[in-house]
């Protein structure tokens, strides 16, 4: 297929500004794109030889358009809800790829995504989110860029995650309490595990399941990992020097409703 004028990098970032736009009217996440007018194939064919191979590989199966649930963009978290948008190709083995485009036609380097959740006849990543870990997972797991990617998640982000997920799902009367957000379309917990230099400390013997936890009113909300031997850890993500405390566990955190809208999207509710 020859090239042609304007399908480059340019219309894809105006595309993708458009399907931002129309997804956050809809209050969707995503958008197959696959026999929709966007020239898709056009796009692959003006990327550098290399790169198109690259993203094509045995064969593309689906194309769409996604907002990354959790995943915060600055260049839009003023704007409006503030995810990340990209494209996402499956291809036929299984694996994956994200393209995030800018305004002046440049783009970040592809994103490969290694997960059985991109499988061929899947109903797309929407059903089976390809940054979503499967339970209980070890440091291994979580360092795992390759098969989890995801750009890092800084400590004020996380922190401010905790503050706007304790103030949504715990009763406006309470002054401490626990909310399950162990699904990473709530928060990326660990992309900013990611982060914290005693991470594997932290995730210790294993990870089952992670909270946004406060401890009483004046205190700072914090992450919780809960272990398989029932005992938590608990960490303080806007502090700079990393403490924290492992417990035997907390009633509060078995208790706890479990977190199913992405952060992002309630912070603009509030």
């Amino acid at each position: 297929m020859p090239r042609a004028q304007g399908g480059g990098g340019k219309a894809a970032a105006a595309e993708q500004r458009r399907l931002r736009q129309y997804c956050l009217a809809q209050g969707i996440f995503s958008v197959d794109l696959s026999s929709s007018p966007y020239d898709w194939r056009q796009l692959l064919k003006c990327l550098p030889e290399d790169t198109s191979k690259a993203l094509v590989g045995p064969g593309v199966v689906e194309f769409s358009f996604r907002l990354l649930q959790g995943v915060m963009d600055h260049n839009y978290v003023k704007i409006d809800s503030g995810e990340k948008h990209v494209f996402e190709i499956c291809c036929a083995d299984g694996a994956g790829w994200h393209l995030h485009f800018h305004k002046n036609g440049n783009a970040d380097k592809p994103l490969w995504l290694a997960s059985p959740s991109l499988a061929t006849g899947s109903t797309s990543s929407a059903a089976q989110p390809a940054d979503q870990l499967n339970l209980p997972c070890t440091v291994d797991d979580i360092l795992n860029l390759a098969k989890h990617p995801g750009t890092p998640v800084g400590r004020m982000e996380a922190a401010m995650a905790m503050d706007v997920l304790l103030e949504h799902y715990l009763p406006s009367s309470s002054t401490s309490g626990a909310v399950d957000i162990t699904s990473t379309n709530v928060f990326p917990w660990h992309q900013w595990l990611r982060n914290i230099v005693r991470n594997r400390e932290i995730v210790g013997p294993g990870i089952v399941k992670v909270y946004a936890f406060r401890e009483a009113a004046t205190a700072d909300a914090e992450m919780a990992f809960l272990h398989p031997d029932g005992s938590a850890t608990f960490v303080n993500p806007e502090s700079r020097k990393k403490t924290f405390r492992l417990e035997s566990g907390s009633t509060q955190l078995h208790q706890a409703p479990v977190a199913t809208d992405s952060w992002l999207q309630l912070r603009t509710q509030s």
